[in-house]
């Protein structure tokens, strides 16, 4: 499991890109944004879900 959570600010597409590498077939990613900005997974990662609370959202992925 990873979990990322950078700076709203900061677009999280390189170290998102690197992880299906890295990480077992299975292998779950956490991904901490603003409410205001979406994500689009990159090739190798799929998104299962996401939730909001409050101005966070949290988008959960899962390595293909």
């Amino acid at each position: 499991m990873v979990f990322v959570d950078p700076p709203y600010a900061d677009d999280p597409t390189g170290v998102l890109a690197a992880l299906p590498r890295l990480l077992t077939d299975g292998g779950i990613v956490v991904v901490e944004r603003s409410t205001r900005d979406d994500l689009i997974w990159p090739e190798g990662l799929n998104g299962i879900r996401d939730k909001s609370y409050g101005e966070t959202r949290l988008y959960y992925g899962r390595t293909a």
